[in-house]
């Protein structure tokens, strides 16, 4: 099922295995502790809440290229939470 999200995330957490796997896994545990995703829930809800407008705008069913979306709104919400926490 990983082999799918390859072009997505190469190599990354969900998809590499091993020493690289841990290293990774160390590295963004913190930022996934529930406190600090609770702090930013209004960050996701509202990002997320754009991206479901873009694609209700569509006005029918949605085909086209979900990558260069989903990534807009994931830049969105990290440029946020960068701005939020270097405040």
């Amino acid at each position: 099922m990983y082999n799918v999200m390859l072009p997505w995330f190469n190599t990354g957490l969900l998809t590499s295995a091993g020493r690289k796997w841990q290293t990774r896994r160390k590295i963004l545990t913190p930022a996934f502790h529930f406190n600090m995703l609770r702090e930013f829930s209004d960050v996701f809800i509202k990002e997320g809440e754009r991206l479901i407008g873009k694609l209700k705008g569509e006005g029918r069913p949605v085909i086209k290229d979900l990558k260069m979306l989903i990534s807009e709104h994931t830049l969105n919400i990290i440029c946020v939470i960068t701005i939020k926490s270097n405040s």
